[in-house]
């Protein structure tokens, strides 16, 4: 009998396969995490920039009141004049 041992092709096939496949799942892993964080620094980003709509939209409202205010002041001094 030969005394070296011989592997099994289909052993060592299904080995690298796990192989492959541990490695796979290892970096699958880490793209969701990175996904995630990504996904809560938008999220973090789209709250700031709706904030900022939230600001400026009533910003214009008063600034639109306040020229509303003016017009209606100057229509009734020329209406006294």
């Amino acid at each position: 009998m030969d005394a070296e041992f011989t592997e099994d092709p289909v052993v060592a096939a299904a080995d690298v396969e796990t192989d492959n496949e541990t490695v796979a799942l290892a970096a699958l892993s880490e793209l969701v995490s990175k996904m995630w964080a990504v996904a809560r620094q938008l999220e973090f980003r789209k709250q700031d920039l709706e904030e900022k709509v939230a600001y400026l939209e009533e910003k214009k409202r008063r600034a639109e009141e306040e020229a509303a205010e003016v017009a209606a002041a100057a229509a009734a001094s020329d209406e006294g004049a």
